[in-house]
C-alpha cells in the first residue's frame, strides 16, 4: 500500500468512526448501562482506531488494523 492509498484508508476509518459517534452520542461523557449496571466511557476516534463504548475502569484492547502499513496484524 502506497502513502496515498493509507491516508484514504485512514481517512475512510475515520469517517466511519465519527459517523457511528455522532449516531450514538448521548452528550454525555460517560454513559451507563441499564442491562450491567454500568458507567461506559463513550465511543472515540484516537487518529488510528475506532473505540467502542467501554466499562469506565477498564483497559480495552483490539488487533492492529489493517488499513494501517506496515503493521503487524498476526
Amino acid at each position: 500500500m502506497d502513502k496515498e492509498e493509507q491516508k484514504e484508508r485512514l481517512a475512510f476509518a475515520q469517517f466511519e468512526c465519527e459517523r457511528k459517534i455522532n449516531a450514538s452520542r448521548q452528550g454525555d461523557d460517560l454513559l451507563y448501562d441499564n442491562v450491567t449496571n454500568t458507567r461506559m466511557c463513550e465511543m472515540v476516534w484516537d487518529n488510528i482506531l475506532c473505540w467502542d463504548p467501554t466499562p469506565a475502569d477498564t483497559v480495552s484492547k483490539q488487533p492492529c488494523p489493517g488499513y494501517v502499513a506496515q503493521f503487524n496484524t498476526s
